[in-house]
């Protein structure tokens, strides 16, 4: 047996494994992480539009821009690589997740709005599907 036989029998064990098959919870939240980074950076865009007109916005203002964006772009990224399967990957995503969930539940508390639903409900659903025992056992190999 040659070197290329040898190969060829492992990238057609690898390819014929369900192991390396993205498993259906797994693109859920990575689907619904990619929602809430959309949605995020679109209501950051959304808010300098509105602000823009009424004058020079403040330093604090561009900075919770800033950290926002950055965030959202965080969490996109996050879901992304959820299928390269490394555990800190879903750890991650689930303390942003779970933040996300009590600045939303605050918010809901202090102020109810359309915007604020939105975002708990989409983080909600992340972190089902991130907590989902199929998502544990295939990203934790």
């Amino acid at each position: 047996m040659t070197m290329h036989d040898t190969l060829t029998d492992r990238t057609r064990d690898i390819h014929d494994s369900t192991e390396y098959v993205t498993p259906r919870p797994v693109r859920i939240a990575q689907g619904w992480m990619y929602v809430q980074a959309f949605l995020g950076i679109a209501a950051s865009v959304l808010l300098v539009a509105l602000l823009a007109p009424s004058g020079p916005l403040p330093g604090g203002v561009w900075a919770l821009i800033g950290v926002s964006v950055a965030f959202y772009v965080g969490l996109g990224v996050l879901g992304g690589l959820l299928d390269s399967r490394r555990r800190w990957i879903r750890v991650t995503a689930l303390i942003l997740e779970t933040l996300m969930i009590i600045q939303g539940g605050v918010s809901m508390i202090t102020g109810p709005n359309l915007g604020t639903a939105v975002g708990l409900i989409v983080a909600v659903v992340a972190v089902r599907y991130l907590a989902h025992e199929e998502t544990a056992r295939w990203l934790h190999r």
